[in-house]
């Protein structure tokens, strides 16, 4: 009995069992085992072999299990598709390729030059960026659903859980005209004034595009009171006061108009002014000037229309009532910059979204590539203090805008006061003495007659 108990404590301690899960027992087991199995003729060498190994042995734990993020997963499908090569479609009961509708034809600057431009003055984004940009841009032209005739880059828009990539077109079929609202400012027609050109936006570079909508008055006049952060979601809603009359899209739409119209320029005499003064066409005769003078404002001028504190480029008079005659007496009209205005005149311009904020203090700013005096080849850029971010470079001839910013004028935010408190009841108020009605008897139910 005595040696029963022994022999059960003494398996009982073999079979103890490690951190891992083994035991002494099991790894005996094991060689002793393989010794019967094989049995070699240096079975002792085997077996101070199987306990080296066991003792040199490494287990490799377990590997952790990484979610993956879907959002990151689409983007790098899109990057891939978009850096390789477009392969044909196949027919796959054929086999024979299928025709396509070719691509849009469709004019546009150029991105990589442009690239240089921006790395030599250190504004705007990388020339890998850049090259994404070239092929996002290329994508969004070619798209024969769009019908684009003119793509440019407009910039990129920071915000707190996104960025949004922004490109500006012009429509082959601008589209109809807006529907007018009765005791509403019309919005411009797509195509016209504020809404000459249409924009697109896209989270990252080879991502899907999204147009932005075109903008009311409504939408700029509140636009102008508010300033906040972009949240990178086109669908969320603009919590702030006074309330936005729509969608993030909606106010994204707002800031890349109002910066697009303060900040897009050009060089003196590179455009001249059309028969009907509202529109541009490239000057014949222009020269280009050296770089060195593009550093002086007075050689640049605004190329886009400016938007009246209306909301609208061209002012909106409603006609009067029927029946009466047009007051005599009527308000002096905004009076805008003229197309192609001097850069040099925003410093005392009192224009909406275009002066600077302190009358008198400098809108713009110049920087050149090297300040070294007499270095050849050298890239002047103008940057805008009014809306920072926003800059043009020019070098022989060429020039390019482009904006990098989170969408802010740089001028003091004062918040919108709240509305006024109604005024409290001026009549003597009295308790009255009147009973309330007594409520209808619900009617009696009548007896089932067949019970």
């Amino acid at each position: 009995m005595a040696s029963d108990d022994a022999f059960q404590e003494s398996l009982a301690f073999l079979q103890k069992t490690n951190a891992g899960g083994e035991s002494v027992y099991d790894q005996l087991a094991k060689v002793v085992g393989k010794i019967l199995d094989e049995k070699p003729g240096d079975a002792v060498d085997l077996l101070e072999t199987s306990l080296l190994v066991k003792k040199t042995a490494y287990n490799p734990p377990d590997l952790l299990s990484i979610p993956v993020n879907p959002k990151n997963t689409a983007t790098a499908v899109a990057l891939k598709d978009l850096y390789s090569t477009p392969r044909p479609a196949i027919n796959p009961a054929t086999g024979e390729p299928v025709d396509v509708i070719p691509p849009n034809d469709f004019e546009t600057e150029n991105v990589m030059a442009d690239a240089a431009l921006y790395e030599a003055i250190g504004l705007g984004l990388g020339k890998s960026e850049m090259y994404g940009v070239m092929l996002a841009l290329k994508k969004l032209g070619e798209d024969p659903d769009k019908k684009l005739a003119t793509v440019r880059f407009f910039g990129k828009m920071l915000g707190t859980g996104g960025d949004y990539y922004v490109f500006e077109s012009t429509m082959s079929d601008p589209g109809t005209e807006a529907e007018v609202t009765e005791g509403e400012v019309p919005a411009e027609a797509s195509g016209t004034g504020a809404n000459l050109y249409t924009y697109w936006v896209c989270a990252f570079v080879g991502g899907p595009f999204t147009r932005l909508p075109d903008v009311t008055p409504a939408m700029v006049a509140c636009g102008r009171r508010l300033k906040r952060f972009l949240t990178g979601s086109l669908s969320a809603e603009v919590s702030a006061y006074p309330p936005f009359p729509g969608k993030e899209a909606a106010f994204l739409r707002v800031q890349v108009g109002r910066i697009a119209s303060a900040t897009v320029v050009c060089p003196a005499g590179f455009f001249a002014l059309g028969e009907d003064g509202a529109s541009l066409a490239k000057a014949e005769e222009f020269a280009a000037p050296p770089a060195e003078d593009m550093a002086d404002l007075s050689r640049w001028g605004h190329r886009y229309a400016h938007i009246k504190t209306q909301g609208r480029c061209e002012l909106y008079e409603p006609p009067p009532p029927e029946g009466e005659e047009e007051s005599a007496t009527t308000e002096e009209p905004e009076v805008s910059p003229a197309l192609l205005s001097s850069l040099e005149l925003d410093s005392e311009s009192a224009a909406v979204d275009w002066g600077a904020a302190v009358p008198g203090e400098p809108a713009w700013a110049t920087c050149t590539s090297s300040n070294i005096p007499g270095v050849k080849h050298q890239v002047v850029g103008v940057r805008s203090l009014v809306w920072p971010g926003a800059f043009v470079a020019y070098a022989a001839g060429a020039f390019s805008n482009c904006y990098v910013g989170y969408g802010f004028k740089n001028a003091p935010f004062v918040p919108a006061p709240p509305p006024a408190v109604s005024a409290e009841y001026e009549g003597m108020l009295q308790e009255s003495t009147e009973l309330p009605l007594r409520p209808d008897e619900p009617p009696a139910e009548e007896d089932d007659p067949a019970e």
